[in-house]
């Protein structure tokens, strides 16, 4: 067995969380104020890339939290869900309270409004089930499913016994398919409010399970192939040339809508299997051009702070502010062409002093 911890931090994950994040900032810019709409008009697909950016973080989530919960288990025997949960609280919590207790602050002030029910389901972690859709806390729904993932999945590997990869292949082939099959009885899901169209909607955790359970397998994939072992199948040249042509077809797969419904149903798990493969790319050592590009300092700096970027970006999005107010004259930070570097700002701020003071608690739990 070949521990991702055992070799260090992989950098080149790191450039693939800037590749997530990249994505789903160009899907936002038409949220940006004065954003030429004959552009968005012409360029409609791009707005799928935030999905795509998305199901990269989800991919790489499931891939990375259980190769943690693997690891836990073959070192110590068992895993410790009290220090699983009080690690992933450290990570993520800080940022997020800070980010809402900001526009709690901006509300009291009038600049900016939100309902009761949307503060409560991002700082409940089910924004992807509570609240009004249109506002400054509407990407938390991602945040939710990654959250409800932490919540289910750990629970899961203890109580079936999914530390054995064959109990677990069944539970993620289960898994998958009741995805699939979601997706085939409910194509349309974002008609009706009721508690059933919620929980099979377009933002709830069973539509972007099987983009977490095929990361998951990966996990137990990486380890059954000991690492490198990925040139059994490729050689190193063989593998590169495949990730890069798979690309272009993740991007296909993702902007296309049309076609047969069953189609339709497997696109996301199909991305899903070609992020996998990016993955185990950017972990392995052959190298090559992909990993080169993913390792790029410019890109792994965009990595690193993803996580506060994501939530801190949608602070510079008139469209959650004053697009659809004219009592204010918008400041020139929302604009299309600016609100890009106050939100880096703020990130790296976040980043500095929100995120990195909890990394030696979060080890010390870790060694514990």
């Amino acid at each position: 067995m070949n521990s991702l911890r055992k070799s260090g931090r992989i950098k080149s994950l790191d450039g693939i969380r800037g590749v997530a994040i990249i994505l789903v900032l160009i899907s936002h810019f038409p949220y940006a104020n004065n954003f030429p709409v004959q552009i968005a008009n012409a360029y409609h697909w791009v707005f799928s890339f935030g999905d795509l950016g998305v199901r990269i973080f989800l991919v790489l989530s499931g891939f990375l939290i259980s190769g943690i919960l693997l690891d836990e288990l073959q070192c110590k025997g068992s895993v410790d869900l009290r220090k699983f949960y009080l690690r992933r609280a450290y990570r993520l919590l800080p940022v997020c309270v800070v980010y809402i207790a900001t526009l709690m602050l901006l509300d009291l002030v009038l600049i900016y409004s939100d309902s009761l029910s949307s503060y409560a389901g991002a700082l409940s972690q089910t924004r992807n089930y509570l609240g009004v859709g249109n506002s400054a806390t509407v990407h938390f729904w991602s945040l939710s499913v990654e959250w409800q993932f932490y919540a289910l999945w750990p629970m899961m590997f203890i109580l079936f016994g999914f530390g054995s990869p064959r109990k677990a292949i069944v539970g993620i082939f289960l898994i998958v398919s009741v995805v699939v099959l979601v997706r085939l009885a409910a194509p349309d899901p974002g008609a009706g409010g009721s508690v059933i169209a919620r929980l099979l909607g377009p933002r709830g955790l069973m539509r972007y399970a099987d983009s977490l359970v095929i990361g998951v397998a990966g996990a137990y994939l990486w380890r059954r192939l000991n690492n490198s072992s990925i040139a059994k199948f490729f050689s190193a040249g063989e593998a590169q040339v495949a990730g890069i042509l798979l690309v272009p077809v993740m991007f296909f797969l993702d902007c296309y809508h049309a076609g047969p419904l069953l189609l339709d149903a497997l696109r996301q798990p199909l991305i899903g299997l070609i992020m996998l493969f990016e993955i185990f790319l950017a972990c392995s050592e052959t190298g090559g051009i992909l990993v080169r590009a993913l390792s790029a300092k410019w890109l792994i700096s965009i990595g690193v702070i993803s996580y506060s970027l994501y939530v801190w970006h949608v602070l510079f999005l008139s469209h959650f502010f004053f697009g659809h107010s004219q009592d204010y004259s918008i400041p020139f930070l929302w604009d299309w062409r600016i609100w890009l570097v106050p939100s880096f700002v703020v990130a790296v701020a976040s980043y500095s002093l929100l995120e990195k003071p909890f990394f030696s608690v979060r080890a010390s739990l870790r060694r514990e």
